[in-house]
């Protein structure tokens, strides 16, 4: 009777165990998809400020450079 009781014991741990770390994985995987939301927006404004500055940069030495001179 007393090993009876301790499969069960056991078996309510590891179910208990098992809903914990489901909760964490849906609390995980939701963390990571804002992480990944928020790291593709950083790259497309790193992106479109790469292109307003290199943009700049080439207007200005065709400006010094150009036939204006």
């Amino acid at each position: 009777m007393d090993l009876d009781k301790q499969i069960f014991d056991c078996l309510a741990r590891v179910e208990a165990h098992e809903a914990r770390c489901e909760e964490r994985d849906r609390f995980i995987f939701t963390r990571l998809e804002k992480i990944e939301k928020h790291l593709e927006e950083l790259n497309n404004r790193l992106l479109k400020g790469a292109v307003i500055l290199i943009t700049g940069m080439a207007t200005f030495i065709i400006a010094v450079m150009g036939p204006f001179n």
